[in-house]
C-alpha cells in the first residue's frame, strides 16, 4: 500500500437507471464527483483511486486535465440497466466493484481496498486507517437499542467500507444479487447477513471511529456533513 494507505474504490454511475434517484442531472453528477476526487486527494495526495463508472462514462480526459500528478484509475463499463431499473442501485454498485476489481490493473495487486460512493469522501480517511483492523471495517445501521448492553443492529453502510479483497471476493461478491429495493432489501440489508450468516463479529468488524462522511447524496441529492 502506497503511504500505508490501500487503494480507494470509487463507484460511479453518471447516467442514472435505479429507481427513487433524486439526484439525476448527469453534469451535476460529474461535477460533484470530481469535487469529490479533489476532496480525497487532499485529503492524502498520495492515494491510488480507482474510478469505475457503470454508465459507460469515461472520466479518463477530465481527471488528466484536472489532476495531472494524481495516480488514479479510470474504468467505465455498462451496467445491467434492465436489472439495476428493476432490483435497484445496490444491484448496480455491486456490478461496479465486481467489474472493477476483475479489470483494475490497480486493484489486481491489492490485498486491501476502501470502497466510497462517488459525491462522498470521508474526511478523517487517514486517522481510520491508524484502526485498521486487517480484516473489513463498516459502520453499523442501528434499528433500536433495547439497553446499553443490547444493540440491534440491521445492516451495515455500504457508502463507505475497508476490506481485504480476499475476504469480498469470498464472501461479498455476489451480495448485490439478492437486493430488492422495492421490498426494502438493500445492498446494506445484504452485507449485514452475510456478516451474520458466516458467524464474523459484527463489533469486531466496526470502525473504532466514526467516519466523517462529507459530500452530497447521489439518491436523495442530501448533503452529509460529519
Amino acid at each position: 500500500m502506497q503511504s500505508g494507505l490501500p487503494p480507494l474504490l470509487v463507484t460511479s454511475a453518471v447516467r442514472v437507471s435505479a429507481p427513487f434517484v433524486v439526484l439525476n442531472d448527469a453534469e451535476r453528477r460529474i461535477e460533484l464527483t470530481i469535487h469529490a476526487l479533489a476532496q480525497w486527494l487532499a485529503i492524502a495526495p498520495d492515494l491510488t483511486i480507482v474510478l469505475c463508472d457503470g454508465s459507460n462514462f469515461d472520466f479518463s480526459e477530465i481527471v488528466r486535465e484536472r489532476f495531472p500528478a494524481a495516480n488514479v484509475e479510470c474504468l467505465s463499463f455498462s451496467n445491467d440497466a434492465r436489472k439495476v431499473a428493476l432490483y435497484g442501485k445496490g444491484f448496480g454498485e455491486g456490478e461496479i466493484v465486481n467489474y472493477a476489481l476483475e479489470h483494475s490493473h490497480i486493484l489486481r495487486d491489492a490485498e486491501v481496498f476502501a470502497k466510497c460512493t462517488s459525491k462522498l469522501w470521508v474526511g478523517n480517511f487517514i486517522e481510520i486507517m491508524r484502526h485498521w483492523n486487517h480484516e473489513f471495517q463498516f459502520e453499523l445501521k442501528i434499528r433500536h437499542q433495547l439497553s446499553i448492553r443490547r444493540i440491534v443492529s440491521t445492516a451495515f453502510d455500504s457508502r463507505f467500507y475497508i476490506i481485504k479483497k480476499e475476504l469480498y471476493v469470498k464472501h461479498f461478491l455476489e451480495a448485490y444479487r439478492d437486493v430488492r429495493d422495492e421490498e426494502g432489501y438493500y445492498l446494506e440489508h445484504s452485507f449485514h447477513d452475510i456478516v451474520i450468516n458466516n458467524g464474523f463479529s459484527i463489533y469486531k468488524g466496526l470502525f473504532p471511529i466514526p467516519p466523517f462522511v462529507e459530500g452530497v447524496s447521489g439518491t436523495r441529492a442530501n448533503k452529509y456533513a460529519p
